[in-house]
């Protein structure tokens, strides 16, 4: 019970070692043992590196700890005393399955395809589909394995399991570690060349099909429609169209055909490939012809992820979120048409409202959750966008003509006031009333503004940060980009407070919200957390690496000093980095993850950034 492992009791066991990792977590290694009775978690110091390897039965003596989650042991003297196997008798679960509290820590296997494998510094990290979710698994990094190779494989896989939790102690998930590759059984290997493999169709992905297993890796061949580089590509076959998120940025010409390999997957509400990359295929590039529609057809849905071409009306334009997007009237919808600011053409002219527009793109439709869960089961629309590949997608049939309603009456009160001079006292009456009514606006935005601002360094609140964060991870999920957060604490910063005073460290913290913000993009948001943390968020990254080149702007912002009066303060900054989707789907995640890594980023020494990893929910577990 974790009140009686809080208490430290003594323990002795004879056990087997089935994992040790003395590189996964900062601040201690990680090592897991197994007897007839199950298996638990031995906390163990960095360095020395112990001379164990899976398999070695050992004597434990220990005492019992409370660990982050669930009883662990610690304080631990080891001794090897034979050598042997990993056991053979690991319970068969699923992903489900791992999150009973009683499976914490147990030997078990778990089958699945692995669908991406990624090398994060010493480990190496399955993405692992399974029936019932998609798991992680991580193993060291063996040299000279072809791991690659596994993608798309259908493995089974023994190790322990380990419990991601909260600061509270709740679980929020699991995962796996495994010793070694002699882990992992191939039950079905991955095709040997999987181009070669014949094109699926892009309209039978993820049609029915009885007995239907896991989806294995598909192969979909079309012509390029519209590429925004390192977050978007879209492909069309006939009539059907398909777009897939993907990292790659390899140059690919429009028309061109291209080979797309990925796992077939559902994304709000549509079918996809995830995991995605893809080559040039022969044959010389062609035109790919729009095909005309009006709104209500857009809204049918049967035109999704195809090139269209339709009119309407322009409403409005919105540049707040780096993208430039028209709002567009057409019949008695509202159509957003975007021009990505990756787009090789970038902004375009300055489009008058109410001119009547022709635009082609790539024509993309939102489910309406509600209607759709509720219905029979058919995917109704909410929304339609139309993705633009340049400033030429869009044409100007007919501009708005000068004698709008507001010149009209601007002309009418020019001649009243030429026929009579009795009017004057109007036009003073109403510049008191727009006065006033200014005066209102200017406080009710004052008010405003002091809700959601810190008021000492004149930054965003909390309060205001969490709903940016939220319209953020919205806006990432419909348009299958990346976000990222940056979490900043400064360095040194109590030692300016005892030694210089209060005041000191306020105009200090003044002076950092400034450098931070110069130091992000435009259309970044900062935020003050409170004390000497802040938050800053970065929408619509192109690649995971642009928030790490932005942490390194900050941290080396940071470290300038600090004029203070007749003296310099030198200060320094540990940030965090995490990003969407790879660090997490929800604001809690991200939160989370960001706090692991910046606490990472203090431990490894002051002034410096760490990138969350998907091992350091599994660091925390022991503390």
């Amino acid at each position: 019970m974790p009140e009686e492992a809080r208490q430290g009791r003594p323990v002795h066991l004879r056990v087997v070692l089935t994992y040790y990792d003395p590189y996964i977590d900062m601040r201690h290694g990680a090592l897991f043992v197994h007897d007839a009775t199950g298996s638990i978690f031995i906390r163990v110091p960095l360095r020395p590196i112990l001379d164990i390897k899976p398999g070695d039965e050992l004597d434990v003596v220990a005492r019992s700890g409370s660990g982050d989650y669930a009883p662990i042991l610690q304080d631990a003297a080891i001794d090897v005393i034979g050598h042997g196997h990993l056991p053979e008798n690991p319970v068969a679960v699923t992903v489900p399955q791992m999150l009973f509290a009683e499976m914490d820590g147990q030997w078990v296997e778990v089958e699945g395809l692995v669908h991406a494998v990624q090398v994060v510094g010493k480990n190496v990290v399955f993405e692992l589909a399974t029936k019932e979710g998609r798991l992680m698994c991580t193993t060291l990094v063996e040299p000279g394995k072809d791991y690659d190779g596994l993608v798309d494989a259908i493995v089974r896989i023994r190790g322990n399991e380990a419990p991601e939790f909260n600061r509270n102690r709740q679980l929020v998930g699991a995962h796996l570690y495994f010793a070694s590759l002699e882990q992992v059984r191939v039950v079905n290997p991955a095709p040997a060349n999987p181009y070669d493999t014949a094109p699926q169709e892009i309209s039978k992905l993820l049609q029915y099909v009885p007995g239907m297993e896991l989806p294995r890796r598909k192969h979909v061949r079309g012509r390029v429609t519209l590429k925004w580089p390192g977050r978007l590509l879209c492909v069309q076959e006939g009539t059907d169209g398909l777009c897939v998120a993907t990292t790659e940025t390899a140059p690919v010409a429009e028309g061109a055909w291209v080979d797309l390999l990925g796992f077939p997957a559902i994304v709000d509400y549509r079918p996809t490939l995830v995991n995605a990359t893809y080559r040039v295929a022969s044959g010389a590039p062609a035109e790919v012809n729009a095909r005309t529609i009006d709104s209500a057809e857009a809204f049918s849905g049967t035109d999704d992820a195809a090139l269209v071409t339709m009119e309407g009306e322009l409403a409005g334009v919105d540049r707040t979120d780096g993208d430039e997007v028209l709002l567009l009237m057409s019949g008695h919808s509202l159509i957003s048409a975007i021009l990505a600011k990756e787009g090789e053409s970038g902004p375009g002219a300055e489009w008058k409202e109410g001119s009547r527009l022709r635009v082609t793109g790539i024509c993309r439709v939102t489910a309406n959750d509600q209607e759709t869960s509720t219905g029979e089961g058919g995917m109704r629309v909410k929304s339609v966008e139309i993705l633009l590949r340049s400033v030429g997608d869009v044409e100007v049939l007919q501009t708005p003509s000068w004698w709008t309603g507001l010149h009209t009456l601007l002309v009418l009160g020019i001649v009243c006031l030429l026929a009579t001079a009795a009017i004057a006292w109007v036009v003073v009456l109403r510049e008191q009333v727009a006065q006033q009514t200014q005066m209102l606006r200017e406080s009710e935005e004052q008010l405003r503004h002091a809700a959601q601002h810190d008021t000492l360094t004149g930054l965003a609140n909390r309060a205001l940060m969490d709903d940016r964060i939220v319209m953020a991870l919205a806006m990432a999920q419909r348009e299958q980009c990346i976000l990222g957060l940056l979490l900043v604490d400064l360095d040194r910063f109590k030692e300016v407070n005892d030694t210089l005073g209060h005041q000191a460290g306020d105009r200090l913290l003044c002076q950092v919200a400034g450098r931070l913000k110069d130091a992000v993009r435009a259309s970044d948001m900062v935020a003050r957390m409170g004390g000497d943390e802040f938050i800053v968020l970065l929408p619509k990254l192109k690649a995971v690496q642009d928030a790490e080149t932005i942490a390194q702007n900050i941290v080396a912002a940071i470290q300038k000093p600090f004029p203070m009066g007749l003296a310099e303060i030198r200060i320094g900054a540990s940030v965090g980095v995490c990003t969407y989707p790879a660090a997490g789907l929800t604001m809690e995640r991200l939160m989370h993850h960001v706090d692991l890594a910046m606490y990472r980023a203090k431990a490894e020494g002051q002034s410096g950034y760490t990138v969350y990893a998907g091992e350091m929910n599994s660091a925390a577990k022991a503390l």
